[in-house]
């Protein structure tokens, strides 16, 4: 009988700074047979775990150059005991994991048929990496993707390096809260950015931040007319044990962890508190 809470060993083989509080780990299952049998979603997470200190649930954001070579990255914020101590790990350590967990984004087969609208608050850009740098690198697609990213400032971008052919594939737009000296950009809340593009109807809208966020930007997909099935939410929160047995992360019906991360508009609309 499989065990849910049977974790695998993998090592941590690289350890990038991204913005104050926040760090790229790159790990490595250390048996070759789990190594090449790890498959994700977009949109996915799995569960990270210390001895002695806990565990979180963490979205995998690997670039396909990384899932080539059977490695696999997390992108974390410190926040609490658990993350605490990742912060504190150093390449070579080793954590143990379980997932890939939930439902993600759609699939990339299913998004090609349409225009793509990314929409990522903060850390919110965290579970879009991945799908953004598989659309990116889709020959001959016919269809256009934009990528809206709100930050606090300057300091809390995230994922920099790669914004330069982020920007060669997509309409990569960017905003922060308040102007600085040497920013020449779009300034305060991210529904600022639908300003400057106009947004197809014939279009599916890809959406995760602070749920704040979700009902000014719900408002301003409803006004350029997507249709309901076309607008998708992440609704990571109170998630804990990752496969819907805890309860911490119900909403209405359903289980985040299990049903979600990512949930279709037209699934939650009636849910209260679910946006």
């Amino acid at each position: 009988m499989k065990n849910n809470y049977q974790t695998k060993e993998a090592k941590i083989v690289d350890i990038k700074p991204e913005a104050p509080g926040i760090k790229m780990y790159t790990l490595q299952l250390t048996k070759s047979t789990e190594r090449n049998a790890f498959r994700f979603d977009h949109g996915q997470f799995i569960e990270v775990s210390l001895p002695g200190y806990g565990e979180s649930p963490f979205d995998v954001c690997s670039t396909q150059q990384i899932i080539n070579k059977k490695l696999i990255q997390l992108c974390i914020r410190k926040a609490g005991r658990v993350t605490d101590k990742i912060h504190q790990l150093k390449k070579g350590d080793l954590v143990g994991i379980r997932g890939p967990y939930g439902h993600g984004w759609p699939t990339i087969s299913e998004l090609k048929k349409k225009n793509v609208l990314i929409i990522g608050g903060g850390i919110g850009l965290i579970p879009m990496r991945s799908i953004i740098e598989e659309l990116a690198g889709q020959p001959n697609w016919q269809k256009k993707m934009t990528v809206f990213y709100g930050a606090k400032s300057t300091k809390e971008f995230i994922f920099k390096d790669r914004y330069t052919f982020w920007r060669s594939q997509a309409d990569f737009r960017i905003t922060i809260d308040s102007k600085e000296r040497a920013w020449s950009g779009c300034t305060g809340v991210i529904t600022n950015l639908f300003n400057q593009c106009e947004v197809n109807k014939d279009t599916v809208a890809l959406v995760c931040g602070p749920p704040i966020m979700y009902r000014f930007v719900l408002e301003k997909l409803k006004k350029a007319c997507l249709p309901e099935k076309n607008i998708y939410f992440s609704l990571e929160r109170r998630m804990d044990c990752g496969v819907g047995i805890c309860q911490h992360c119900a909403i209405g019906p359903y289980y985040v962890c299990k049903d979600g991360p990512v949930f279709r508009y037209d699934k939650i609309k009636e849910i209260k508190g679910a946006i």
